[in-house]
């Protein structure tokens, strides 16, 4: 009798083992979306859209552009724009100033709306190289290296007025005329 009691506990642990191995995974989703406080329909439409969603195109930076910049020590930040007709995924980009090498490198699922704007702030942590008001910021897109990355604005500490920069006076660089 000893041995028939036994394999039908063995039994039964494995069975409940495959059962938690196969619940987890939908536990855990479930746990972080009810985490973020979510009304019932907000939570239906996000368990839809996390299940089954493909990648997002990658950006170009034909379509996406660096449209404002601000420079005050621990308070600068980066504003781009996506002028391109869909939304794309600025996934394994690196940011850099002219000074650094090391930048910030964009995570895998960085989306930007077709015509929409997304800001990277230094005090967020987005970034930590120094923004300096005669910078170049340059731009390399997934899979080129640091080394081959695009000068896409250099900031005119002069300006159109040809007046030096000053944060209390000027406020933020902006694209102006393309």
């Amino acid at each position: 009798m000893q041995p028939a009691v036994y394999g039908n506990r063995t039994k039964n642990n494995a069975i409940f083992m495959i059962l938690l191995m196969v619940a987890t995974p939908a536990l855990t989703l479930q746990t972080g979306l009810l985490e973020k406080d979510l009304a019932p329909e907000e939570l239906e439409n996000s368990i839809r859209s996390t299940s089954g969603t493909t990648p997002l195109p990658d950006c170009s930076l034909t379509d996406v552009s660096v449209t404002e910049v601000y420079h005050d020590s621990s308070s600068d930040w980066i504003e781009i724009y996506n002028s391109g007709s869909s939304d794309c995924d600025l996934g394994g980009w690196h940011i850099r100033d002219d000074d650094t090498s090391s930048g910030m490198v964009l995570s895998n699922g960085t989306n930007i709306t077709s015509g929409g704007f997304m800001l990277f702030e230094r005090g967020n942590g987005d970034f930590s190289f120094d923004i300096s008001y005669s910078d170049s910021l340059l731009i390399s897109t997934r899979n080129v290296s640091t080394t081959n990355a695009a000068v896409v604005t250099t900031l005119d500490y002069y300006g159109r007025d040809n007046e030096g920069y000053s944060t209390s006076r000027d406020g933020s660089w902006e694209l102006c005329d393309g």
